[in-house]
C-alpha cells in the first residue's frame, strides 16, 4: 500500500489516499475523490491535456502562447463555469497567468476568489490585496472605457 498527499477539491482539505484503490473519501467533508484523478504522473508518462469544447479551442491555444486577454477569458470560463465545467484551480490558474501581465480584471477575479474562498482558502486580507493591485493595474479606468464604450454603441 502507498498513500498519496491530495487536496480535496470539494473542502480544499490536504487528506492521504491509498492509491492501490480506485477511490477514496475525505475525511474532513466525506467527498468522494477517485484516486486515479489526483495520482500523480507516472515517469515518462505525460499529463493529460484538459478537454476543451471546441468553443474554446482558438481561446485555449491562444493563451497556452501567452495572450493575456486569452488567458483572462479562459480564467473567467472557469471560474463561471460558462462553457466549461466550472473549475476553481484552473481559474486561478489561468487568471494568474493575466494577472502576472498586468491584467487588472484578473486581479479583480482572484480577489473575488480569495474573498469567497473559491478554490483558495478564504482570506480576506488577500481579497483586499488583489482588489488594491487591480485599482493600481487601472481597473476603474478600464471599466469607465468599458461603460463610455457602451453608451456610445
Amino acid at each position: 500500500m502507498s498513500l498519496i498527499t491530495v487536496r480535496c477539491p470539494e473542502c480544499r482539505e490536504q487528506i492521504q489516499l491509498n492509491d492501490e484503490k480506485e477511490f477514496g473519501f475525505c475525511m474532513n467533508c466525506g467527498h468522494r475523490i477517485e484516486v486515479a484523478s489526483v495520482r500523480p504522473p507516472v515517469k515518462n508518462e505525460t499529463p493529460k491535456e484538459p478537454e476543451i469544447p471546441k468553443e474554446l479551442k482558438t481561446t485555449y491555444e491562444k493563451a497556452k502562447a501567452g495572450d493575456v486577454n486569452a488567458q483572462y477569458e479562459l480564467g473567467n470560463c472557469y471560474m463561471t463555469g460558462k462553457i466549461v465545467h466550472q473549475d476553481f484551480e484552473q481559474a486561478l490558474i489561468w487568471l494568474n497567468k493575466a494577472a502576472d501581465q498586468g491584467e487588472p480584471f484578473a486581479m479583480y477575479n482572484i480577489g473575488i476568489l480569495y474573498s469567497c474562498g473559491h478554490g483558495v482558502k478564504q482570506n480576506c486580507s488577500k481579497a483586499q490585496l488583489w482588489f488594491a493591485k487591480a485599482n493600481e493595474h487601472g481597473l476603474i479606468d478600464r471599466i469607465n472605457e468599458a461603460k463610455a464604450k457602451q453608451k456610445s454603441q
